[in-house]
């Protein structure tokens, strides 16, 4: 007896092999960078409603310049110090290049972090909004690669 032949649903014509996979690994990555960054704001969230506030000693300014591909990309960060109780506190604190520019080593700030855990900490408040907006940026970067890639790869007969 002979069975009719079963046609594939247009969902998964559209969605198989290299549409659906050129579709699904940008998508894919675009959530994990946005996943990352809700992680990482957190920690600022946490910092908002937890954190306590001193005053911390720029140490020193790092400027990390790295090439890649021939384009140089540039992190900043500082070095504090902070007192929590009677213990001295130092370690790195990344900024905005606005901030970096703005202080200079010795200089006092506000400092928030966390009294349970000093080593979740921000000096920066614009650095959270720089994170956030990258993140959207190349979240959508990807989100137009895989729906270019969509629209014009052929989809699985």
């Amino acid at each position: 007896m002979n069975e009719p032949v079963r046609r594939k649903s247009t969902i998964v014509r559209r969605l198989g092999s290299e549409r659906g996979i050129g579709l699904l690994i940008p998508v894919i990555l675009a959530i994990s960078m946005l996943a990352f960054t809700i992680h990482r704001n957190l920690d600022y969230w946490r910092l908002d409603t937890l954190g306590a506030t001193a005053l911390a000693t720029i140490i020193d300014k790092i400027e990390d310049r790295s090439i890649h591909e021939g384009k140089i990309s540039i992190r900043y960060a500082m070095r504090v110090g902070f007192t929590v109780g009677d213990t001295m506190r130092r370690g790195s604190v990344g900024v905005t290049r606005a901030f970096f520019h703005a202080h200079d080593e010795g200089a006092r700030i506000p400092i928030r972090y966390m009294p349970l855990d000093p080593q979740i900490r921000d000096i920066d408040p614009d650095y959270r909004g720089s994170l956030m907006y990258n993140a959207i940026w190349i979240a959508a970067f990807f989100v137009g690669i895989g729906v270019y890639n969509f629209l014009t790869l052929k989809p699985a007969n």
